[in-house]
């Protein structure tokens, strides 16, 4: 809502057959931005991200509420995420 208030198109998707489905019909259009989770329910925020950077995707960003040491047990490597911690 905070997006969309801003003057932002805002697209959501509840997974990742979502998000292909969303990418199907934007066509030619491409996203400025995607904000993924890490786990969902039929995939991963992986999946999305390499979906959105073949897409041409400007940006990508991965957020998730699992501890740093679990998704590393999880097969996430460190060097393909940034962290911000407040």
């Amino acid at each position: 809502v905070f997006l969309e208030d801003s003057g932002f198109r805002v697209t959501c998707a509840g997974g990742v057959a979502g998000a292909e489905t969303a990418w199907r019909s934007a066509g030619d259009d491409i996203f400025d931005s995607v904000v993924t989770d890490i786990q969902l329910p039929d995939g991963t925020g992986a999946a999305i991200a390499a979906l959105s950077l073949s897409r041409g995707t400007g940006r990508v960003v991965a957020i998730s509420g699992y501890a740093p040491s679990r998704l590393l047990r999880m097969g996430y490597r460190p060097e393909l995420f940034h962290s911000v911690l407040r």
